[in-house]
């Protein structure tokens, strides 16, 4: 195991199926996307940041948002859940 930014360990991505997901939707890149998708249509964005040393991103939950472009995995993990970077489409 090792570990990387802001002391999250790093392990393989075998087990990512089996883990809960923990959806990080970069704050400054997608503000726009963020107001009018996640607080204005959805509501079920979690209040917080998360930071992981090169983004702060707003964390969510939702495994099937209609809003997505795409999910990115970034093997990384955290209190037992996987972080999954997600890309909004645009407003």
């Amino acid at each position: 195991m090792r570990i990387g930014a802001g002391g999250i360990r790093l392990k393989k991505r075998v087990a990512m199926n089996t883990k809960r997901k923990l959806y990080l939707i970069p704050f400054e890149a997608q503000k726009a996307q963020i107001d009018v998708w996640c607080f204005g249509s959805c509501g079920r964005i979690l209040f917080g940041a998360i930071d992981l040393g090169l983004c702060t991103g707003v964390p969510c939950r939702t495994d099937h948002c209609p809003h997505v472009d795409r999910d990115i995995d970034t093997g990384i993990e955290r209190d037992g859940e996987w972080i999954v970077i997600r890309k909004l489409l645009p407003v």
